[in-house]
């Protein structure tokens, strides 16, 4: 389903703008930090203003998006744009980067990063789905036996003797 890997990516860009905008912002002060941004799918602004889904794996990212705002004092605003307003988006992630001067990218070592939840959630989200499709081919190559046939209903009394 396209339309679940979609919001998922979007949150990942959500949460990398989170951890490299606001990465060189000072620890411990106290104060809140509200930063906004724009995306086309208007589900995740929903999620992300109620920090709320069950959908695998975005509530993964959801969840490392919140402990890594908490951290930092900060409360993320995302607003929704239509499709046609958000062109160059869509061009990135078709890897068309003309418009973009290259001065401006910023290189991310995923490997470096400071993950709070998000490891370990993901493997606990892995294994249970691991787990669940086992059991569902167990069940599926499982012998059928009949079901038992239900009791026959006895006849109303008003039939079975009249008066």
């Amino acid at each position: 389903e396209p339309f679940r890997v979609i919001a998922t990516l979007e949150m990942l860009a959500a949460l990398f703008s989170v951890l490299l905008l606001c990465q060189h912002l000072p620890r411990g002060r106290s104060g809140l930090l509200s930063l906004g941004g724009t995306g086309d799918n208007l589900g995740n602004r929903f999620i992300v203003a109620k920090m709320m889904t069950t959908k695998f794996p975005l509530c993964v990212f959801l969840m490392e998006l919140a402990a890594q705002s908490l951290q930092r004092r900060l409360r993320l605003h995302q607003q929704w744009v239509d499709r046609s307003q958000n062109c160059e988006a869509d061009e990135l992630s078709n890897g068309v980067v003309h418009r973009f001067r290259p001065e401006n990218r910023v290189n991310v070592d995923i490997e470096s990063i400071n993950w709070l939840v998000l490891p370990d959630l993901l493997q606990a989200g892995e294994e249970l789905f691991d787990g669940l499709a086992e059991e569902k081919a167990r069940k599926r190559d499982a012998p059928v036996t009949p079901a038992p046939r239900p009791a026959r209903k006895l006849a109303k009394l008003r039939a079975r003797d009249p008066w």
